[in-house]
């Protein structure tokens, strides 16, 4: 996915340390790739309001914290979906349950999926569901297969963040270059600010 290394530039870590993250035992998996959202969830909302300064205020907040964290910032400027919302609250809560307990790092995420009672099974599901179709066949492989069901979700929604940062970009550009435009126009005294249109609108 071509979008996953544009974004690991932008975040100035490792080119493919992604793709490596199959490669780690499942605590560390679950304790990086919850990292990585961290990062990314603040360098959306950075990039969405255009305010470089902001980064360490977004770094700092809570990611999964509905009411004050990233993905309330990620809510009310609809930048991501229930689905994704709910994906991100997911690896947070397991996250929460790893990192405090160091007997953890022994975690088997497959044995760990198979030992939980069925609604927490379908809650998983549920949770990394977004990026496989609704079939029957596809459930059975994300209870079989929870690290790569994870992975393929935590790209998608990577894929997701990094296009929602650039179409916040590009918006930006087209309103920096309409307001340009406007101005130059009045100044030759052949048209309305763009400013000022906006302001009727």
């Amino acid at each position: 996915m071509k979008y996953i290394p544009k974004l690991e530039e932008d975040l100035s870590i490792q080119n493919g340390f992604f793709n490596n993250l199959l490669k780690e035992d499942d605590w560390s998996f679950i304790i990086k790739i919850h990292a990585l959202f961290e990062s990314s969830l603040s360098y959306l909302l950075t990039n969405y309001t255009g305010q470089n300064n902001l980064i360490n205020i977004f770094s700092n907040l809570e990611l999964s914290n509905k009411k004050t964290g990233k993905i309330a910032f990620a809510k009310a400027f609809n930048l991501l979906g229930k689905d994704e919302r709910r994906y991100i609250t997911f690896l947070s809560e397991l996250r929460n349950k790893l990192i405090h307990n160091i007997k953890n790092v022994d975690f088997d995420l497959k044995n760990h999926i198979k030992a939980i009672p069925k609604p927490q099974k379908d809650s998983f599901i549920k949770a990394v569901d977004s990026s496989y179709p609704e079939e029957e066949k596809y459930k059975k492989y994300i209870l079989e297969n929870p690290k790569e069901a994870i992975w393929h979700t935590g790209m998608y929604v990577l894929v997701l963040i990094y296009l929602q940062k650039s179409r916040a970009e590009i918006k930006r550009e087209y309103l920096n270059y309409r307001l340009k435009f406007g101005e130059d126009l009045e100044k030759e005294g052949r048209g309305v600010s763009p400013r000022q249109r906006t302001k009727g609108d």
